[in-house]
């Protein structure tokens, strides 16, 4: 039986987008493989409940530091886990990493299980981690070494959308098209979420990981929050009912607090009275989504953003967008659907690596401002948007595509599959 083993952090979304695609990944593929291939994912830690829920959709979720005592994938860890995978070579015809995270293992257990390795890139580090680590650049470059290192060595490279494919192919560096073919582009499938009519108001809501300053840095949580209340500033407050939520902040009670008094500042500073202007800790997904389509509008202003999932769920709530153009999710809708150009909006963000930049708070305040003139039209393109993705993009057609990027001829579904056993 064929199979395919994904090394992940976490099973699940509590600790980044690579974690919360990849979950979704892996159950999918469990799904459409139907038992005829097998699908397995190797995770530090997993409940017993997440066992058993892997296992009715057709994964076999692993614990590692309950099987081979490793608590990460890095180091003389790494070794724990590599000689416990390599007990069953049966679960290595395929092995799949997620960036510098799980990469350097995948790679080495391909080759030691004699498997073919596939690599998801999420971010590129050249591009912002230089900005979070200021002042130990050392740190940044060290990343991208490991990242460009895993890019070559990897059967199969998976860009998060296109930014990140261009990303790996500069990475990667070789103009042979046999080399260049294994590099492939990647949308991940959109979530299945249910629309919510909408009353009076002009609601917004932010999201991401906003749980440090070096995420704040590139996810821009504050200028959302300027732009807002720069916005909401020439309403009147008791007529339009203004309000943000800003979702994503530190779990640590300490530090977001101090994210709060922040908060309450740039309020002050760009809004002359009282806003609701909320900032909470990470929530589950299923628990922010029922607050994002109950938004007027939702903000992506990220500096730099490798895909853009936050705004992936907006488009799949039919939640009106409003999106930084350096978005990787931008280039892949202005490039493969150009024809849905008008149905969101989009803003370039030049980002500053200290407080805000002021003309990226004015750019905010406009465009909310002409959305807000016309919101009813709005919500009929952002649900007419939902509608035309949902159909290409379902988690089901995204896992299946992955599969037969794998190997074509491996993995077969539907109608391929009756062909070839009819000839």
């Amino acid at each position: 039986m064929s199979s395919i083993m994904f090394l992940a952090t976490e099973w699940g979304e509590a600790k980044g987008g690579a974690n919360a695609l990849n979950q979704d990944l892996v159950t999918h593929c469990g799904l459409a493989s139907g038992g005829k291939y097998r699908i397995s994912c190797a995770v530090i830690d997993a409940t017993p409940d997440s066992i058993e829920k892997a296992r009715e959709n057709g994964v076999e979720l692993i614990s590692l530091r309950e099987k081979a005592g490793a608590s990460s994938f890095e180091n003389e860890e790494s070794e724990k886990i590599l000689a416990f995978l390599e007990k069953d070579k049966k679960r290595c015809d395929f092995v799949v990493g997620h960036d510098i995270f799980t990469g350097p293992v995948a790679v080495a257990l391909a080759r030691r299980s004699k498997g073919k390795c596939g690599i998801f890139i999420h971010s590129k580090y050249a591009s912002y981690k230089a900005a979070q680590d200021r002042g130990e650049a050392g740190n940044s470059l060290k990343k991208e070494a490991v990242q460009e290192q895993i890019v070559k060595e990897a059967d199969f490279v998976f860009g998060v959308g296109p930014l990140l494919t261009d990303a790996a192919h500069d990475m990667d560096g070789s103009e042979t098209k046999k080399r260049r073919r294994r590099i492939k582009n990647f949308i991940p499938g959109i979530p299945d979420i249910s629309t919510h009519r909408l009353g009076w108001g002009v609601s917004a809501m932010c999201f991401g990981r906003f749980d440090d300053e070096r995420n704040e840095i590139v996810k821009q949580p504050h200028l959302a929050i300027a732009g807002y209340c720069k916005f909401a500033k020439e309403l009147s407050a008791s007529t339009h009912d203004p309000a943000l939520i800003i979702v994503g902040l530190s779990g640590d009670l300490e530090k977001r607090n101090a994210q709060n008094a922040r908060i309450e500042a740039l309020v002050g500073e760009y809004y002359d009275g009282a806003i609701p202007v909320k900032g909470i800790e990470f929530l589950p997904r299923e628990i922010a989504w029922e607050r994002l389509k109950r938004s007027h509008f939702s903000l992506m202003l990220s500096w730099r953003e490798g895909f853009g999932l936050v705004g992936w769920e907006a488009i799949a709530a039919g939640v009106p967008l409003l999106m930084s153009e350096q978005a990787g999710l931008c280039r892949h809708l202005s490039e493969k659907h150009s024809q849905l150009k008008g149905l969101y909006r989009s803003i370039p963000i030049r980002g500053w690596y200290d407080g805000l930049n002021d003309g990226d708070v004015s750019a905010v305040a406009d465009a909310l401002r002409k959305m807000y003139g016309e919101e009813e039209q709005l919500r009929s393109n952002a649900r007419f948007l939902r509608a035309q993705l949902r159909s290409r993009y379902s988690w089901k057609r995204q896992a299946k595509r992955f599969m037969r990027m794998l190997d074509s001829k491996v993995f077969r579904f539907g109608p391929a599959e009756i062909r070839k056993r009819a000839g």
